[in-house]
């Protein structure tokens, strides 16, 4: 689809429309993957069906609460720290429900891999925006895995 207004914007504009846009619709998807697998979880293990996507212990809130009191960098820093945490965390859940929970439920298992890949991208698509926009990488982040780095 060409859109004129945007086709007559310097390229890294352009690039940085392109990773914006995909980037939220990658946090979309992600998030229905994310409920539709705690909603088949939940079913399954019998457990309480309030639980929200809202706040996850141990993931930081994404940095939309203050919106306009921060800057582009501050936000996309916020939020990428909290995808890499939330990165690391379903790492863990993976580990956990592959050798404890659920160890014959490979369904279960490559879903939580598919979200995890998801995750890993949007960090690195967020961390790209950062770059394009000048912005270093923040310190906490340069140790982080890259998403090549978890297949």
């Amino acid at each position: 689809m060409w859109v004129p207004a945007l086709a007559e914007q310097p390229p890294v504009t352009l690039q940085h429309h392109n990773l914006c846009s995909h980037a939220i619709l990658l946090a979309g998807k992600i998030r229905s993957n994310v409920a539709r697998l705690l909603e088949s979880y939940v079913e399954r293990q019998g457990l309480d069906r309030t639980i929200s996507l809202d706040s996850v212990e141990g993931v930081p809130g994404p940095a939309m609460e203050q919106g306009g009191e921060l800057t582009v960098a501050v936000r996309l820093g916020a939020n990428l720290q909290a995808y890499r945490a939330l990165q690391t965390l379903l790492g863990e859940v993976l580990e956990e429900q592959g050798f404890h929970l659920t160890p014959l439920d490979m369904d279960f298992h490559a879903s939580i891999q598919s979200i995890l890949l998801q995750v890993a991208a949007l960090a690195y698509q967020l961390e790209e925006l950062l770059v394009l926009l000048s912005h270093s990488r923040p310190a906490w982040e340069a140790a982080g895995p890259r998403p090549s780095q978890l297949v």
